[in-house]
């Protein structure tokens, strides 16, 4: 068994009173010197509840704050460096931690990559996707698992960067970007999921921030390639409505184009002072 007296495990929670008795007691039963720290996020049910008789921390907030906002707030009173976050709906093996733990050296964080068959909505399935898509093309890397919630990464690495994440769903996705774009490494094994426990928190407007959030965090770090991205596709719809309605008259055409590169050359001049200075090491 590794030495669990050396890392902090974050339990952000919300309406999770099916599981999360079973999820604590397991991190417990495995690493008994670990520093627990639940967040509930303003559930409505009995989460709180099931967990009397825990010797855990235990952090409220008074209504939804996010999950992102949940994280953070383990990160603010957890007591070590290293940091375990896991969800409290019982999909993640607690055991799959030494796994992680073992990659850890010399990496900046370590994502559990889930492998198994666990029913998804429809939905769920197609923002996750998107969520790839967004970060995969935009970046430039191939990640295996974008938003999972189970990881383990240095505190004090993380902590550079906390400003610029967000307290929604995408939390998890925008750390790792951010890490990536900033040199460090990021390793992933794989964990066996199990079905969950209720039903998803993941809800459409939680998913549509989510690629809002990567998309604004894709304008700060690579605004030449987000707005040349945007451009070209404003000039492919532009252009025909211009000469259906200027009747193809070339200098209106041109001169409207010639506007476009303008504002388009003001954006990336103005993101450059901005997020020149986002890269930290």
């Amino acid at each position: 068994m590794i030495q669990t007296k050396l890392f902090s495990i974050i339990v952000p929670t919300f309406d999770e009173a099916a599981s999360v008795r079973r999820v604590i007691s397991d991190i417990i039963q495995y690493y008994p010197q670990a520093d627990v720290v639940v967040v509930d996020n303003g559930s409505t049910d009995h989460t709180i509840q099931q967990l009397d008789g825990f010797v855990v921390k235990i952090v409220r907030h008074p209504f939804n704050m996010g999950y992102g906002a949940a994280i953070k707030s383990g990160l603010k009173n957890s007591k070590h460096d290293i940091i375990v976050t896991v969800d409290a709906d019982g999909q993640h093996a607690i055991r799959d931690i030494d796994k992680l733990m073992e990659e850890m050296i010399g990496c900046g964080m370590v994502v559990g990559k889930r492998v198994g068959s666990v029913p998804t909505k429809f939905m769920n399935r197609i923002g996750k996707a998107v969520l790839w898509i967004i970060a995969s093309f935009a970046f430039g890397h191939s990640i295996p698992d974008i938003n999972s919630g189970f990881r383990i990464f240095k505190k004090n690495i993380l902590e550079k960067y906390i400003l610029f994440l967000p307290d929604t769903f995408s939390f998890h996705a925008s750390s790792t970007l951010l890490l990536l774009f900033n040199g460090h490494s990021i390793k992933y094994v794989s964990t066996k999921i199990s079905p969950r426990s209720g039903s998803s928190k993941v809800f459409f407007i939680s998913g549509l921030k989510s690629v809002l959030a990567l998309m604004k965090l894709e304008r700060m770090l690579l605004p030449q390639r987000f707005f040349l991205l945007h451009i070209f596709v404003l000039t492919l719809v532009a252009v025909p409505v211009l000469f259906i309605y200027c009747k193809r008259d070339s200098v209106i055409v041109f001169s409207s184009l010639w506007c476009l590169l303008i504002i388009l050359a003001e954006r990336l001049t103005k993101n450059r002072k901005n997020y020149g200075l986002i890269l930290i090491r």
